[in-house]
C-alpha cells in the first residue's frame, strides 16, 4: 500500500533550537536550511514556536533528543550561527530578489533539494557568502514556466506538494525542501487556473497549506477534482524535522467497552469538536489554549476531538503529547474526509477506494475507530460505502459544508456500519447554533433507544465560544460554550464519547 507521506530521512538525536527570526529573508534562509538538515543526518534544527514547549518533553524523554539552544560561547542561536555550523550540508545557495512575492522564490524552494541549496535573498547574500557557499543559481528572473520546462520539474515529488505564500517562510518551506515538493501559490479566484497548476500530481497525493484567495470550497473542490487531499497547515512550523520522528503505531487510551442494556430513560448526546484536520492549529494553539485541549474543563465531560490522518507520520511527538494527556472522557476520531480534507463525492471510484484503504491503515495505527466526513451535499452511501467497506473504520460522522447539521441527524447504514449526520451545530452568529435553542431541543427529544431521534450528534464549531460576558461569539472560549450547553441539559440526557454513542446506535438500531 503506497504511503503518501514524505518523511525526513533521519530522526534527530541533536536538535539546535532557535527562535523564529523577524525578517523574511532570514526566515527563508532558515526554512531551506532546516529542510536540508532533516535529510542530511541526525543533527537538525527546531524552531521554538507554537506548541514546541509541549512536545519538547517528548523530544527529550521519549526520543532521547539532546536539545541545544546556545552556541559554545553561551549566545542564543540564530539563523547565521546555524548556517555557519551546518555549512557542510548545502553545496551553495540560490539567489532570489528581496520581493517576497517574486516568482523566483517559488522556483527556488521547489528545486532547493535537487540543488542541495539554501535560498538567499539579495539583502543577506553577503553573510551567506561569508560561510564560503557559492551561488548555484540566480533565480531572480525565473518563473513557473521556466520551472516546468526545466529538467527539475520531472524530478519533483508527485505525491506531496505545498501551497503557501512564500512570504510565510519558514512555515512549510522546510517541509517542501525536505520532501522535494513543488512549492507554489495560485493568487486570485480562478479555480480552473488553480486546478491546472496542480494537475501533475498523482491521484491520492496530499497538498499541505491553504489558499485564502480562492477560498475554502473552491480550493478543496479544485484538489478533489484531481483526486487530491488538502491538509490545512499554512502556519505549521518544523514539519521537516518532526516528520523524522518515527512511531509506526501509537494508540489512544480508551476505556474498555462496557456491555449496556437499552435504557429507555435517556437521550444520548455526543459532542465533537470541529477542525481536527487543521495541522497548523494542532501544532500551535490547540494544545496550549484554554479554549480547546489546554482547557481546565477538559475531562469534566465526554468530548470527541479530531485528528488529522497523517499526524502520526508527520508530527508524532505532538500526537504522543496529546495522547499522553487524555482523560477517560476524551476520544479522538479522524477528521476530515480522508488522508486530508477533501470532498469524496468528487473523486473517481478507483482513486477513492485506494485512498480510503490508505486512510483505514493510518487510522488503525493511531487507534482511531471512527471517521468524520465533510462533503458538498453528498450524504449518500454511493460515496460513503468506500469508507465503511474498510476494516478499521467502524462508522462515520457526517457534516455538510453548507450547513454542518443540514441532514438533521438522519442516519444511514452501509456495510453494517452506522453513518450519523450532525443534528445540531454549536456555532455563534447562527440562529440554530445558540446554546439555549440546542439545549431546549435536546431536552425535549426522544428517549426511546429503538428510535433514531433518541441520539444527537452535536458538531462544535471550534472558532465559536463564550466571551467574558457569557455570550456566544466568534473566537470565544469554545470549551466554556460546550460546558454551558451541557449544564442546561436535563437529567434524562446523557453525554457520551463517540465510541459509546456509536455502540449504542449499533446495539439498539442495527437491523
Amino acid at each position: 500500500m503506497q504511503n503518501t507521506i514524505a518523511k525526513a530521512k533521519y530522526q534527530a538525536s541533536r536538535l539546535y533550537a532557535v527562535d523564529p527570526p523577524e525578517g523574511y529573508a532570514e526566515n527563508m534562509l532558515l526554512g531551506t536550511l532546516q529542510g536540508l538538515a532533516a535529510n542530511a543526518g541526525d543533527e537538525q534544527i527546531i524552531v521554538k514556536t507554537g506548541a514546541y514547549e509541549l512536545y519538547r518533553h517528548e523530544l527529550k524523554n521519549e526520543y532521547k533528543c539532546h536539545i541545544i539552544e546556545k552556541d559554545e560561547e553561551g549566545r542564543e542561536l540564530n539563523v547565521f550561527s546555524l548556517l555557519r555550523y551546518f555549512s557542510y550540508i548545502p553545496d551553495g545557495y540560490i539567489l532570489i530578489s528581496d520581493d517576497p512575492k517574486s516568482a523566483g522564490a517559488y522556483v527556488a524552494v521547489s528545486i532547493a533539494a535537487q540543488l542541495n541549496a539554501v535560498v538567499a535573498m539579495e539583502s543577506i547574500e553577503d553573510p551567506v557568502k561569508n560561510c564560503e557557499l557559492p551561488i548555484l543559481l540566480d533565480a531572480r528572473k525565473l518563473d513557473d514556466n521556466w520551472l516546468r520546462q526545466s529538467e527539475y520539474f520531472e524530478k519533483l515529488n508527485r505525491r506531496i506538494a505545498v501551497e503557501q505564500p512564500a512570504e510565510s517562510a519558514p512555515k512549510l518551506v522546510d517541509y517542501a525542501v525536505s520532501a522535494g515538493a513543488y512549492f507554489a501559490y495560485v493568487p486570485g479566484t480562478d479555480k480552473n487556473a488553480h486546478t491546472e497548476k496542480f494537475a501533475f500530481l498523482e491521484p491520492g497525493a496530499v497538498v499541505y497549506g491553504w489558499n485564502s484567495d480562492l477560498g475554502e470550497i473552491d480550493t478543496v473542490s479544485s484538489f478533489a477534482s484531481l483526486n487530491v487531499c488538502l491538509v490545512p497547515a499554512d502556519h505549521a512550523y518544523n514539519l521537516s524535522t518532526l516528520s523524522g520522528f518515527r512511531r509506526d503505531r501509537l494508540l489512544q487510551k480508551l476505556p474498555a467497552p462496557k456491555k449496556e442494556k437499552p435504557n429507555d430513560t435517556k437521550h444520548t448526546v455526543c459532542f465533537i469538536m470541529s477542525d481536527g484536520d487543521n495541522m497548523q492549529w494542532l501544532l500551535n494553539a490547540f494544545g496550549t489554549s484554554e479554549k480547546w485541549y489546554g482547557s481546565k474543563l477538559r475531562g469534566k465531560f465526554p468530548l470527541g476531538w479530531g485528528m488529522c490522518a497523517t499526524a502520526l507520520d508527520i508530527t508524532a511527538p505532538m500526537v504522543e503529547h496529546l495522547y499522553g494527556k487524555m482523560t477517560k472522557n476524551d476520544e479522538f476520531i479522524m477528521q476530515l474526509s480522508g488522508t486530508g480534507y477533501t470532498y469524496p463525492s468528487q473523486w473517481s471510484k478507483d482513486a477513492l477506494d485506494t485512498m480510503t484503504a490508505v486512510l483505514a491503515d493510518k487510522m488503525q495505527r493511531m487507534g482511531l475507530k471512527y471517521a468524520e466526513v465533510l462533503d458538498d451535499r453528498a450524504y449518500t452511501t454511493d460515496t460513503l460505502s468506500a469508507f465503511t467497506s474498510k476494516d478499521g473504520i467502524d462508522g462515520l460522522f457526517y457534516i455538510d459544508y453548507w450547513n454542518y447539521a443540514g441532514m438533521n441527524g438522519r442516519m444511514l447504514w452501509s456495510n453494517g456500519k452506522p453513518i450519523v449526520s450532525a443534528k445540531y451545530r454549536l456555532w455563534a452568529d447562527l440562529d440554530d447554533g445558540q446554546i439555549d435553542a440546542i439545549a431546549e431541543k435536546i431536552n425535549n427529544s426522544s428517549v426511546n433507544p429503538k428510535n433514531e431521534d433518541a441520539y444527537s450528534f452535536v458538531i462544535v464549531h471550534c472558532w465559536s465560544g463564550l466571551d467574558k460576558n457569557g455570550d456566544l461569539v466568534p473566537d470565544g472560549n469554545t470549551m466554556n460554550a460546550v460546558n454551558a450547553l451541557i449544564s442546561k441539559l436535563n437529567d434524562n440526557v446523557e453525554v457520551v464519547t463517540p465510541s459509546v454513542f456509536m455502540s449504542r446506535i449499533v446495539n439498539n438500531l442495527k437491523n
